[in-house]
């Protein structure tokens, strides 16, 4: 079994226990290892029956408060008594029938109390602190005037048994809880990315039809634009627009209006080219920027379009159409993307006049006047 799945069996599952509630579980459950090693010493080194009864006893009571902690989620009580039994009463029988500064299990449960008072709030993790800190040092000092009053044991080895069972608890314990510190680190920053993912893509999306937005399509369109003037290629823009799409939503409802936006979303993303990005301009209003591909290409892309909005059948037999405008980039005219779509909303417009459902195209002349021819719609 590997340190993470360790943790994750004494302190809880992350999804289901704060990180706080997994270090005390961690915490406790340890504590009980502790407790158990000093009992077993307490019996081989005959100490009296009420030393070891006591030892028992605080056995029985922080395994009462690892199981309310762990599984009945009960945790600021189990942090306060744990507190109080670790630096009143564990803190002090250690040091005094465990061989005082030279024993070892003392020390484990000094630092459990630490751990313990740091999952404290406010004035309480003030208070255990400093209680702890207090008694540690009034033990150090009664040590020091009446030494005859420390129990040392005569037996060599389980001296060393206390302190090196000790150190390999304590090293435990800091393995665990570094495993549950990192585990929650990547966790938090896996749900971070997360986030952040999420909130790149609200501000960049359509939060409706899953296009891009009116603001970032824009942006994609001028470094569209400048790329093309940097390697010298081709670039055109299909403006969008449903046809009657006020009278969808006063005939239908607006709920209905918002599934038929998500449809013709979906169809328009299901047809472009991959190089192509599609985005939602405004209202019923769509765009497409064509990258490497001029405007005879990129009408044909739109009477593609277009046609497959016309065999759209949405709800009950509820067909739609759309009006295109197609402008390819003049590099010597179209010095903003605001003039580059003018010329595409001029096509669009113009398509609009002679009957919708169609597209018209917006044409660059050297020298002359531009002019807009209109296409009627290819049929498949």
């Amino acid at each position: 079994m590997n340190i993470n799945k360790s943790a994750l069996l004494v302190g809880g599952n992350p999804d289901n226990f704060s990180l706080r509630h997994r270090i005390l579980n961690i915490t406790a459950a340890l504590a009980i290892a502790v407790a158990l090693v000093v009992g077993i010493e307490s019996l081989f080194l005959e100490f009296s029956p009420l030393l070891t009864a006591s030892i028992f006893v605080y056995l029985g009571l922080m395994s009462l408060i690892y199981y309310l902690a762990r599984f009945k989620n009960i945790v600021e009580p189990s942090i306060t008594a744990a507190c109080l039994l670790l630096i009143l009463f564990f803190t002090p029988a250690g040091w005094i029938f465990n061989g005082g500064s030279g024993g070892g299990a003392h020390y484990t449960v000094m630092f459990y109390g630490l751990v313990i008072c740091a999952l404290c709030s406010g004035w309480k993790r003030n208070l255990f602190i400093f209680l702890l800190l207090f008694i540690v040092g009034g033990l150090g000092i009664f040590e020091y005037f009446h030494p005859e009053h420390i129990y040392y044991s005569d037996n060599r080895s389980l001296r060393y048994f206390d302190i090196i069972s000790s150190m390999l608890i304590t090293i435990i314990l800091t393995i665990l809880l570094f495993a549950v510190y990192l585990k929650n680190y990547d966790q938090e920053r896996a749900r971070v990315l997360e986030y952040s993912q999420l909130l790149e893509k609200m501000a960049i999306t359509d939060g409706l039809t899953g296009l891009f937005n009116h603001s970032y399509i824009y942006k994609l369109l001028e470094d569209r634009i400048s790329d093309s003037r940097d390697y010298d290629t081709k670039l055109s823009i299909i403006m969008l627009d449903l046809d009657y799409f006020k009278h969808v939503n006063d005939t239908f409802g607006h709920e209905f209006g918002n599934k038929v936006l998500v449809e013709v979303a979906r169809s328009l993303q299901k047809n472009i080219r991959n190089s192509d990005l599609a985005g939602r301009y405004g209202g019923e209003e769509f765009i497409v920027i064509c990258p490497e591909i001029g405007l005879e290409e990129a009408s044909t892309l739109a009477q593609r379009l277009i046609t497959e909005i016309d065999n759209l059948i949405i709800g009950d037999g509820i067909k739609v159409t759309l009006s295109g405008g197609v402008a390819e980039l003049d590099k010597d005219v179209d010095r903003t993307a605001m003039s580059f779509i003018e010329k595409a909303d001029d096509a669009l417009y113009q398509a609009k006049r002679m009957g919708r459902n169609r597209i018209a195209k917006y044409i660059n002349t050297l020298g002359q006047i531009p002019s807009i021819q209109t296409c009627s719609k290819i049929l498949t």
